[in-house]
């Protein structure tokens, strides 16, 4: 299977780039498409569409999850056109992909796709894309084939097959997840196998004022003024050895912020909920010391701490395949997907 979200790439090799589409001056042609489109705008930063009423460069997702009108896309185009153009360029090129790796497969009859979409999308969009997708045949021609998954739900089912056994049916856990300067909180319910409630309660803890959850190390090289030390630096190639202090230093706020917020929301949750097993989710938990801190943080005394540190890219792809195994995408993508790592 070749993955699909909200950004991918379009030559071999690219994995990520952006859902950005160029169009000619009256919309009628694709120009490019992704990453080249970000490439050509930052080689001409003065914008050549500066006297048009419409720009000819449109972020594809960006306009699709907009709650304002169309007001500002031009006539020539709407929403649905906008989406069916871009994922009628990726078609080709997962098409082409599935044919290099997997020889004798047949991309439209025997492929199906899973979309990893906003947990605030609703049946219009995930219709909209299953529409575009079909019209163009390429990919996919039965809209049997055509899943979605919300992004929460997919992390909640890899948290849940990466450790299985700490949750019985009827127990309330929560996912703790970090994106640059927000600690996120989602509590969910343990229903049956692979079967979630509703999100019970979703909270965010923002940092205003800062650009990230940690301390940038580069920024604070990089305003060093001690020339010599600088020089030191690059004979070093930028490499600093981190000696406890520093870990601590850099570590131990977010620690103390993680406890805080968690307490609270346990403290302002309802009487009859108590959550047997906090996942933390993320990159940011490979860090072996920060990892020992949260397993020394008191919250409630039958609370299981659970670490999960992949990458959100394969915590995704994990859930989104145990989101498939119980219906008729799995023979197919069982295989692909197990391929794909």
């Amino acid at each position: 299977m070749v993955r699909f979200v909200f950004r991918e790439g379009q030559e071999k090799g690219i994995i990520r780039s952006p859902a950005i589409i160029e169009y000619n001056d009256d919309y009628t042609k694709i120009i490019r498409w992704g990453t080249p489109v970000l490439q050509q705008l930052k080689n001409d930063p003065d914008n050549p569409n500066e006297d048009s009423e419409f720009p000819r460069e449109i972020c594809t997702f960006q306009v699709f999850n907009s709650e304002q009108e169309d007001n500002w896309l031009p006539p020539e185009l709407s929403r649905k056109k906008l989406i069916s153009d871009y994922l009628s360029e990726i078609q080709k090129v997962i098409v082409s992909t599935i044919q290099e790796n997997w020889t004798g497969v047949k991309p439209s009859q025997e492929t199906g796709v899973v979309f990893i979409v906003p947990d605030k999308w609703g049946p219009t969009y995930c219709n909209i894309l299953s529409q575009c997708l079909l019209e163009n045949r390429l990919l996919c021609d039965n809209k049997e084939n055509i899943q979605f998954i919300s992004r929460g739900k997919a992390i909640a089912l890899n948290c849940l097959s990466e450790n299985k056994g700490v949750l019985k049916y009827g127990d309330y856990f929560l996912i703790v997840e970090i994106d640059r300067d927000t600690i996120n909180l989602t509590a969910r319910e343990y229903m049956s196998e692979n079967t979630l409630d509703e999100i019970h309660d979703r909270k965010g803890d923002f940092k205003e004022n800062s650009n990230s959850i940690l301390p940038s190390l580069k920024e604070l090289i990089l305003s060093l003024k001690n020339e010599n030390l600088k020089t030191n630096l690059e004979l070093n190639k930028w490499c600093v050895e981190l000696d406890l202090k520093l870990i601590a230093d850099l570590f131990d706020p977010l620690s103390d912020r993680l406890q805080r917020f968690i307490n609270t929301k346990f403290k302002d949750e309802d009487e009859y909920i108590e959550y047997s097993v906090i996942f933390f989710v993320g990159n940011i938990f490979k860090s072996d010391y920060l990892v020992q801190k949260i397993k020394k943080l008191e919250f409630s005394k039958n609370v299981k701490i659970c670490i999960v540190p992949n990458s959100e890219n394969l915590i995704l792809l994990n859930g989104a395949l145990e989101f498939v195994q119980d219906n008729t995408l799995y023979p197919v993508l069982t295989s692909l997907l197990r391929r794909a790592f």
